[in-house]
């Protein structure tokens, strides 16, 4: 089995332990980051406990490489994260989100309609994507999407299905940059054209566009780890070493 030697291996991994149950972490680029816990409070940074909290909770998280942040909450709200706090978004509610950048968002409509909306001209685009449950999406216009586990990649007109394996979470930081979970909180790595196993599990992961991969680390107790691993590239197969 192939292994990131840079995240489980011998050059280790920077784990910052904080106190509760994480359910997901997010990045763009280098160390914009941001949490949410199973409470649905949002804090930003590992080392910091600064909190951002939505009325009705934080469902879900999102930040695009060029800063921009913005939230779903456990009502559907759509949230920017604009002059150090939440502004809600009248035009839109969704059930997931995914920035490509600070003027573009996807989102998954309550419907289960995946859409493209122009947050600058505050405009939803006519254009259809179809029915995804899980969407994600990079700077460079790389997007990939979740149905029923299958996955998903955006050709630009249309979805290829990625045969391999199933996923229940995925993350783009770039074209060559996509990472996965499967129900067995095992990881991968889309290496080319196929699904590389990475050794070990997760309960969440995401890829920058610079290449850091941050992630939440499953535990057996209460707690969950959260961390970062600094440097990464490209998966590498241990076991020809």
């Amino acid at each position: 089995m192939a292994t990131f030697a840079s995240l489980f291996g011998k050059t280790g991994i920077e784990w910052t332990r904080k106190v509760g149950n994480y359910k997901q972490i997010v990045s763009g680029r280098g160390n914009n980051i941001w949490i949410i816990d199973d409470a649905g409070v949002i804090s930003c940074g590992l080392n910091s406990y600064k909190q951002y909290t939505l009325k009705a909770g934080a469902a879900q998280i999102s930040v695009a490489a060029d800063g921009a942040v913005a939230a779903v909450d456990n009502a559907n709200g759509v949230h920017l994260f604009e002059n150090d706090g939440w502004k809600r978004l009248t035009s839109i509610t969704a059930k997931q989100i995914a920035l490509q950048s600070s003027s573009i968002m996807f989102f998954v409509n309550e419907e289960g309609i995946l859409q493209r909306y122009n947050i600058t001209n505050d405009a939803v685009d006519k254009r259809d994507y179809g029915v995804v449950d899980f969407v994600t999406a990079a700077s460079d216009g790389t997007l990939w999407g979740l149905v029923n586990d299958q996955v998903l990649r955006w050709n630009g007109f249309c979805w290829d299905l990625i045969n391999g394996q199933k996923m229940k979470h995925l993350s783009v930081g770039s074209a060559l940059l996509v990472v996965g979970i499967n129900q067995d909180d095992e990881i991968f790595q889309f290496v080319k054209s196929s699904w590389l196993q990475i050794a070990g599990k997760l309960r969440n992961i995401t890829v920058t566009i610079d290449g850091i991969l941050y992630v939440c680390d499953k535990r057996e107790d209460a707690n969950t780890q959260v961390g970062m691993i600094q440097g990464y590239t490209n998966a590498r197969d241990d076991s020809k070493e």
